[in-house]
């Protein structure tokens, strides 16, 4: 009896068994794909890398020099705005704007505090 019981489950599940038989080959051949497709990846990853690292280099010392050019161009901003400082002054002071000429005063005074140093430098 449990021949027959055996044989009764094998032909009822025999569809079942194929398709589960089917779909493991097809995981197994997905997976070879998929392994082909990531190392594919990986290798280009890998040559994105090495391009990026070359611009790095090549760019890096432009990059520093650019950012020094804009700390220069700022400081002769305030530079600028301080050589204007007494006649902005004078014409604060004759329209009566004297909170505006405190303003104007007191962030001049906090500017040389700051930069005196590298005023010089310029």
């Amino acid at each position: 009896t449990l021949d027959s019981t055996m044989q009764t489950l094998v032909y009822e599940n025999y569809s079942k068994f194929i398709d589960a038989t089917d779909a493991i080959r097809s995981i197994g051949v997905s997976v070879n794909a998929n392994e082909k497709g990531l190392g594919r990846l990986s290798k280009g990853i890998l040559v994105i890398d090495a391009k990026s690292q070359s611009v790095e280099d090549a760019l890096g010392t432009l990059r520093d020099a650019v950012a020094e050019k804009l700390r220069v161009k700022r400081l002769l901003t305030r530079l600028d705005g301080l050589l204007k400082l007494p006649k902005t002054l004078r014409q604060q002071m004759n329209n009566c704007r004297y909170r505006l000429v405190t303003k104007s005063y007191l962030s001049a005074h906090a500017i040389l505090k700051k930069h005196t140093a590298e005023f010089e430098s310029l």
